[in-house]
This record gives C-alpha cells, sequence and structure tokens, in this order.
C-alpha cells in the first residue's frame, strides 16, 4: 500500500465520522440527502460481499467493516431516529435514486473483466458509486445552503477521491501492467462530480459568489447596544454577546423588510442562567410596533432551557408559545428562521416548523416594515419560574454565541418609507405557493412537535383569556 491510498482512506473514513458526529451528536440530517446514503449503503454491500470468501489483510477487512455498518447506520438513523428523522428535508430531497441503480447494473452486466457473480456486482458498485453523490448535488442546489459539518464531509469526500487518483498515477508508474480502465473512468466521473460539490464548499467558506455567499457579521449587521460586550471572532464569521452585572449587548440588522425568511445559528449561554433572556426577532420602530420573536429563557441547576415564541401587532403582544426542545440549545448550535409573508409567519428549528400564525380576516397581523436583531438581556423580572428566579451574576459573564449572517432573504424597504406592499410581490420565492401554507409532510411533523413538545399556549390560557382570540381558530 502507497501513502496516496492509506490518505485516501483515511480522508474517507474522517467524511463518515464527520457526517456521524453531526447526525449522532447534533441528533440533525438536516442538508443530507437520504438517497445518497442509501445509495453508498447499496455500493459497500456489493462491493464487499468477498469478505465472506477470502481474506487479504486485518487492515482490508476493519475498512471494509467500518463503511459497512457506517453506511447502513446513517440510514437507520435518518430514516427510524425519531429525533434526526424530524431534521430530514424529504419534500426536497426528491431525486429518483433508484433510476440510477438499474442503468448501473445493466452497464456491469455488460461491461465488466470477468463475468462471475463477485465481479459483476463489484464493478456494478463502482459504476453506482460514480453516480450516487447526484442526490445529493441536487437537494444542494434546491436548498442552497451548506451547513459547517456538512461542508467539512463534502470538502472530505472531494479529497478522497483526489488521493485516490494520486495513488492510480503512483501505481501506473510503479506497478508493472497496471491498468483498470473500469476502476478508472468511473472514479474520474464521480471525482468531476465531487470536483463541483468542493466548489459549492469553497463559496460557503471561502467567499465567492455562488450558491450562498459567505457573509461576514460587519456586512450585514452592526451593534445596537452593549458595545463593550460583543466579540467578533473567526474573521466576522461568529458573534458572542457578553451579559454581566453592568450590561448585555444586542445587534440589528443594516436593512429593514417588508417580507423574508429570516435565519440564525444560535447556542444559548449554559450554566445557571436562570433570569438571562437569548433573543433572534423582527420588530419595528414605535410604540405601536410590530414583532415576530424567539427569545430563550435562562434555567438553573440542569433544568432545560425554554423557547418563547411571541407575535405583536401594532403594538398588541401577549402570544406566548413555550416548548421545551427536543435537544439542548446550550450544547451545539441550531437554526433558527422567521417565515413572514403576506400569507403566514412560521417559526422553524433546524427547518421543523414548529409555529404557525396565519394572516386572517379580522386578525391583527405584522405588516410594518422590521429590522432582525439580536440580544442578550436582563429578563428576570419575569423569565424564570414566573420572575421568582433572578440571574446569579456569580456565574457571569453569560455568553451567547450567534453564526451564519448570510440568512437574510428579504425584500428591502426604503428606511424613509412604510410601504411594504411591494414586498408582497409573487416575484419573491418566499412568497410563492410553496410558501403560503406548510405543505403535508410540514404539517404532519408540525402538529407532532407542538403535541409533544409544546408546555404554553395562550389560546388555551383561561387565565388571560376568557375566549380564545380570534386567530385561535
Amino acid at each position: 500500500m502507497n501513502i496516496f491510498r492509506l490518505a485516501g482512506d483515511m480522508t474517507h473514513l474522517a467524511s463518515v465520522l464527520v457526517l456521524l458526529l453531526k447526525i449522532h451528536t447534533i441528533k440533525s440530517c438536516a442538508g443530507v440527502s437520504l438517497r445518497t446514503q442509501e445509495l453508498y449503503a447499496i455500493v459497500f454491500a456489493t462491493r464487499y460481499l468477498d469478505i465472506f470468501t477470502s481474506f487479504v489483510s486485518v487492515y482490508n477487512t476493519f475498512m471494509k467493516l467500518v463503511f459497512l455498518g457506517s453506511s447502513f447506520s446513517i440510514v437507520w438513523y435518518m430514516r427510524y431516529h425519531k429525533a434526526v428523522h424530524r431534521t430530514y428535508d424529504r419534500e426536497q430531497d426528491t431525486f429518483r435514486h433508484w433510476f440510477l441503480v438499474l442503468p448501473c447494473l445493466v452497464l456491469a452486466l455488460l461491461i465488466h473483466e470477468k463475468f462471475t457473480f463477485l465481479e459483476v456486482l463489484w464493478t456494478f458498485s463502482l459504476y453506482l458509486e460514480a453516480v450516487a453523490i447526484l442526490p445529493q448535488l441536487v437537494l444542494l442546489q434546491r436548498t442552497r445552503n451548506i451547513d459547517n459539518l456538512t461542508g467539512q464531509y463534502i470538502f472530505l469526500l472531494g479529497g478522497y477521491r483526489g488521493l485516490y487518483i494520486l495513488n492510480w498515477i503512483y501505481r501506473y508508474f510503479t506497478e508493472p501492467h497496471f491498468v483498470h480502465w473500469i476502476t478508472w473512468i468511473a472514479g474520474l466521473v464521480q471525482t468531476l462530480l465531487y470536483a463541483d460539490f468542493f466548489y459549492y464548499y469553497f463559496l460557503r467558506f471561502i467567499g465567492g459568489r455562488g450558491v450562498e455567499k459567505y457573509v461576514t457579521f460587519g456586512q450585514n449587521y452592526v451593534v445596537k447596544w452593549g458595545q463593550g460586550h460583543i466579540s467578533t471572532l473567526h474573521s466576522g464569521k461568529e458573534v458572542d454577546l457578553y451579559m454581566d452585572q453592568s450590561s448585555g449587548a444586542g445587534f440589528e440588522s443594516k436593512n429593514i423588510y417588508g417580507s423574508g425568511l429570516f435565519q440564525m445559528r444560535i447556542k444559548v449561554p449554559g450554566g445557571n442562567s436562570g433570569g438571562v433572556v437569548t433573543a433572534f426577532y423582527l420588530t419595528s420602530l414605535g410604540s405601536n410596533h410590530d414583532e415576530i420573536d424567539f427569545e430563550f429563557l435562562g434555567n438553573n441547576d440542569g433544568k432545560p432551557i425554554t423557547l418563547q415564541t411571541n407575535i405583536f401587532a401594532n403594538g398588541e403582544g401577549n402570544r406566548e408559545e413555550r416548548f421545551l426542545l427536543w435537544f439542548n440549545p446550550i450544547k451545539h448550535y441550531h437554526t433558527y428562521g422567521i417565515l413572514w409573508n403576506p400569507y403566514q409567519i412560521v417559526f422553524y428549528v433546524d427547518n421543523i416548523p414548529i409555529r404557525v400564525y396565519k394572516n386572517q380576516n379580522g386578525v391583527n397581523y405584522p405588516s410594518k416594515p422590521m429590522q432582525v436583531e439580536a440580544s442578550l438581556w436582563n429578563g428576570d423580572a419575569w423569565a424564570t419560574d414566573g420572575g421568582q428566579t433572578k440571574i446569579n451574576y456569580a456565574y457571569s459573564p453569560f455568553i451567547a454565541h450567534f453564526q451564519d449572517f448570510s440568512g437574510l432573504s428579504g425584500c428591502y424597504i426604503d428606511g424613509r418609507s412604510d410601504n411594504v406592499a411591494t414586498c408582497g410581490s409573487s416575484n419573491y420565492w418566499w412568497n410563492g405557493g410553496k410558501y403560503q401554507r406548510l405543505s403535508g409532510y410540514e404539517q404532519k411533523i408540525y402538529e407532532h412537535i407542538r403535541k409533544k413538545y409544546m408546555n404554553y399556549d395562550y389560546c388555551t390560557d383561561r387565565s388571560k383569556y376568557q375566549s380564545p382570540p380570534r386567530e385561535c381558530y
């Protein structure tokens, strides 16, 4: 074995471990194509049947078992693990991957080195591996987003293919009669597809123009308050807000919007953070303001963090809904999103809808131009145990972490204008039919989340409303 093959194997192994890390620790498969993973499982299952008929080396057997086990584990997680499966974007991952299997099998029956059962299956696995990435590539193009771990997975896959090409070149010049046209051509096709994937990764993390441009904090946001309690890290890719007894901090978008989809990756303060509020929201100016809120309510002694959502329209709020999430928001970054258009407001957690507020006749609905804001502040008058738990500053500073400042897909409003009518145009993708209502799959998972994880709904609070507000019907 030469150094290029060893490096290629280790890079391939690292790519699988990164994907398993994302799925197992974060309990998320967002951005990952189940269809590609199913194809990889077929690839390894058909390629490594010789594990039962021949022994090459301990290393060879170990690597085969690792790739077999990991590929089927990933498929199992995405299909059957409750928390992970909820993050799978089945509405976008629609490539008809089974249509790749039959042509590859026919090609293997026609073009092979030896017509035996194991050899045909080996050749089939080469052809199928060459195109197995296609569903993932289509999913990327549709969602236009790569998170950090998914991007690293893609990068490592590209590196694995590149190192294997170097391995073949090395063996061609050092081993007599080393010619394997089927392996070379299939590998070259696969490498070209990974090169396309690597291009998206490069754009996402280096900063070129393309699917999703790398954006620093300063390009889209400015500090609003607490100047001494905010730090910009990693060349503007991350911002930390600090809170101690003297102050918290907050930032706001440079632009004002009239509709859109707004997202942020957030990790909230850990430890004894009772009374501390981390917020991500849209808000307008003035006393009769509109506002759409995510608020994380801190807690003490290992008790869970509560996620509260609220909506203000024309100065009227008191529309709280609270959730105990299916993960711990202090451990990892998660993506929180707000869709706001003329038809509905949807709150998303890792692309899962947890709350919907419809624009119905007779219902107050946010319609003023709004900015995107985030803040870390003292809410101990109400946030934890109804205000009974006060902030213990012995545990300060409390730190909230924010990433992904490119998640502003919205209709800009001139700061001198209050007219948002043009922002309702169907020319904006977030106003299109797909975003006017939940899909059947989204509705199903939405109902499940609310039934299992929502622990307060203002619509059923009879101490606040004798009869539910109009929007609750």
